[in-house]
């Protein structure tokens, strides 16, 4: 079986989890982190194919790479599209609407990175401290920089308001 070239991307990573205050990725690492991350999306657990032609079903073509830590929702690529865009959609009863969160997967992972560029944090912050970032200003400058690694601004303008809200949730902040 050929390797598909996005998993070799991505156990190229030196790291697979990545922290942000309250917020937390994991990228999947070889192929049988690959194989698992699809369970409940392509196929459920008994290997019944969950994927649909119509609009709203989950797509053969979309390949889960990643998962949000705090959530759980799917971080997933296009492979019908040459640049493999990464979405998000929020899994729950109803359709799924995906939601663009860089228009390449090497878009994305460079998001990644830059976000915990000089960073120490290993797990997700329940509260903020010391290390976690305030200055308006420095975090205008991250969602800029985020913008324009991953081709898209909609979802790290939510991402940073809802860092925001989480810092402002804390009463010594």
């Amino acid at each position: 079986m050929q390797v598909p070239v996005y998993l070799t991307t991505l156990a190229n990573l030196e790291q697979n989890e990545y922290f942000f205050g309250p917020q937390g990725f994991r990228t999947v690492t070889n192929a049988e982190d690959l194989e698992h991350a699809q369970v409940s999306y392509s196929y459920d657990e008994n290997g019944t194919d969950l994927t649909g032609t119509n609009e709203g079903d989950w797509q053969k073509s979309w390949v889960v790479i990643a998962v949000d830590l705090e959530m759980g929702d799917p971080y997933f690529i296009d492979t019908r599209q040459d640049n493999l865009p990464v979405y998000t959609a929020v899994p729950y009863d109803g359709p799924w609407l995906p939601e663009l969160v860089a228009t390449s997967l090497e878009g994305f992972l460079s998001s990644l990175v830059e976000l915990t560029r000089g960073r120490q944090q290993r797990a997700p912050q329940f509260v903020p401290d010391d290390s976690s970032i305030t200055d308006e200003e420095t975090l205008e400058q991250l969602a800029e920089k985020l913008t324009k690694l991953s081709g898209d601004d909609q979802f790290w303008q939510t991402f940073f308001v809802n860092y925001v809200d989480w810092l402002e949730d804390d009463d010594e902040f």
